[in-house]
C-alpha cells in the first residue's frame, strides 16, 4: 500500500473487507488511523518476537554471532513484506500519540543487554547505551525501509549494522557507564 492508498481507503471499505458492518467497526476503532495504527503495532509485535527468538537462541554463543543473528532476524522481518513501507509510516506518523506501555523494542534492548552481559567481552550495557542501539538499528533499518528497501537484500547492510553494534558494545576506556544502571 503506498501512502496515497492508504488516505483512499474508507472505513466503509475496511468494514466490508473485513466482512463487519460499519457500526461494528466503529465499536473496536474510533477512526481509521486507530486501524492501521493496530495493524501495524500487531506486525511490529511479530516482527520483534522474531528477533527476541533469535537473541534467545543465540545465548551462549559469541557476542559477534549473537550480534549477527539479531541483524539478519531484524533485516529479514522488514525485507520479507512488500507493505512493510506503508506500515512504517502509519507507525511513525502516529507514535506520538501511542500510549505508554513497554515497546517491543524495549524488550529486545533487556534481552541484548542480558545477551551481551553473558558474553563477557563486551561493555555492560545501560539502558541508556541499550535504548541508543536498538533505536539506532531500529531507525536504520526503517529508513531503508522506506527510502532504500534494496539495501536490506545487501550483505553489505548487514556487516554495516553489525559494526555499528560491535563499536557500540566494546570496551571504551571512560565510557563504560555499567554503574549508572
Amino acid at each position: 500500500m503506498e501512502r496515497t492508498e492508504i488516505e483512499q481507503i474508507s472505513t466503509n471499505h475496511i468494514a466490508e473487507r473485513a466482512g463487519v458492518s460499519i457500526g461494528t467497526l466503529y465499536q473496536y476503532f474510533p477512526n481509521k488511523t486507530a486501524i492501521f495504527v493496530a495493524i501495524a503495532e500487531q506486525d511490529i509485535e511479530r516482527r520483534f518476537n522474531l528477533v527476541a527468538e533469535a537473541l534467545s537462541v543465540a545465548d551462549g554463543v559469541l557476542a559477534e554471532d549473537a550480534t549477527r543473528q539479531m541483524m539478519r532476524a531484524f533485516i529479514k522481518s522488514f525485507s520479507d513484506a512488500q507493505h512493510n513501507a506503508a506500515l512504517v509510516r502509519v507507525l511513525m506518523a502516529t507514535r506520538a500519540t501511542a500510549d505508554a506501555r513497554t515497546l517491543p523494542v524495549d524488550t529486545i534492548a533487556k534481552l541484548l543487554a542480558e545477551t551481551v552481559s553473558r558474553a563477557g567481552e563486551t561493555r555492560a550495557l545501560t539502558e541508556t547505551s541499550a535504548f541508543v542501539l536498538t533505536r539506532a538499528v531500529l531507525w536504520t533499518i526503517l529508513m531503508a525501509t522506506i527510502d532504500a528497501p534494496h539495501l536490506l537484500k545487501r550483505q553489505e547492510f548487514e556487516d554495516e549494522l553489525v559494526l555499528l553494534v560491535q563499536s557500540m558494545l566494546r570496551p571504551i576506556g571512560g565510557l563504560d557507564h555499567s554503574a549508572n544502571k
